[in-house]
């Protein structure tokens, strides 16, 4: 008896579903022309979303491979800045220190 129903029901649906996709609306249009369009977008904003999704994964792991190199590349810079620092640090003490000497000498020229 189950099978008989079931085998009765797919027979019914498939009558159904091929007596609706004969109807044709003023316009030409078939009756699930609307929704074939609309799962067609769908499925088409899916494959879309997938791509992004493996870009955004790429991305990601390029970034992830660069990250290193960056932060080596960073700690290298902060390092030449510091030399640098102190390279003119040096310079301005020097030339304080000259030019303190040459007001003394100055100083001294005048008097």
């Amino acid at each position: 008896m189950k099978h008989f129903n079931f085998s009765v029901g797919l027979v019914i649906g498939a009558a159904t579903g091929t007596i609706l996709s004969l109807i044709r609306f003023k316009n030409g249009q078939r009756l699930g022309q609307p929704l074939q369009d609309q799962s067609q977008a769908t499925q088409n904003d899916i494959n879309n979303l997938k791509k992004a999704l493996n870009n955004f994964q790429e991305a990601k792991q390029k970034l992830n491979d660069a990250l290193p190199a960056g932060k080596k590349t960073s700690v290298e810079l902060e390092n030449d800045f510091k030399y640098y620092q102190m390279k003119v640090d040096r310079i301005l003490k020097n030339l304080a220190t000259s030019q303190q000497k040459l007001s003394r000498n100055f100083s001294n020229n005048k008097e």
